[in-house]
């Protein structure tokens, strides 16, 4: 199929881009729009095609914070509900252990398959939600502030400690306590 330049291959139109090159929000059937990916297609002997994906920013922060929450609220049920004795009033190698531990809960077998499932699904969504609250957070800055660096620390202390809780949450749950005792003492 061979493809002409004139009339085609139509593009979408570009949404306006900021001084700094950043797509802006838009509305669009009453919902607010941002733009997140910017792809170019070139497979079509060389005409470029714009391909936009475009989230809603409620969906986006559902994606990240559901999964998870159902995860571990459905995982701290079943383990109290159904193993109770295995995950309170056992002797571990500190003493004996009153109190139910996460980690022992997310390593039984059942709550094991929630926990991993839902909590690993959320993990791209949730690099997604960091990179655009550090940058949401670089252009939302008050002109006005006086604390300038105060408020860049924060930003990438945010964005770091973020990176750092979903590494240590993946590894806590592909890792657990079962297979390394030693490394939880």
């Amino acid at each position: 199929m061979n493809f002409r330049k004139s009339e085609e291959v139509q593009k979408s139109p570009t949404p306006p881009l900021n001084e700094k090159g950043l797509f802006e929000p838009f509305e669009k059937d009453g919902k607010r729009i941002t733009e997140i990916l910017r792809t170019i297609d070139k497979r079509l002997n060389g005409f470029k095609n714009d391909i936009f994906s475009r989230f809603n920013s409620i969906e986006v922060f559902c994606a990240g914070f559901l999964p998870p929450l159902f995860g571990s609220v459905s995982a701290i049920t079943i383990a109290l509900i159904f193993h109770n004795n295995e995950i309170s009033n056992y002797n571990w190698q500190c003493g004996r252990a009153n109190l139910p531990s996460l980690s022992r809960i997310i390593n039984l077998p059942v709550e094991r398959t929630f926990w991993q499932l839902l909590l690993l699904f959320h993990m791209p969504i949730r690099v997604v939600e960091l990179m655009t609250g550090f940058s949401r957070y670089q252009r939302l800055q008050n002109i006005h502030n006086k604390y300038r660096r105060l408020y860049e620390i924060s930003r990438y202390g945010y964005f770091y400690f973020g990176l750092a809780e979903l590494a240590f949450l993946s590894a806590l749950s592909i890792v657990g306590e079962r297979e390394n005792i030693r490394e939880f003492v």
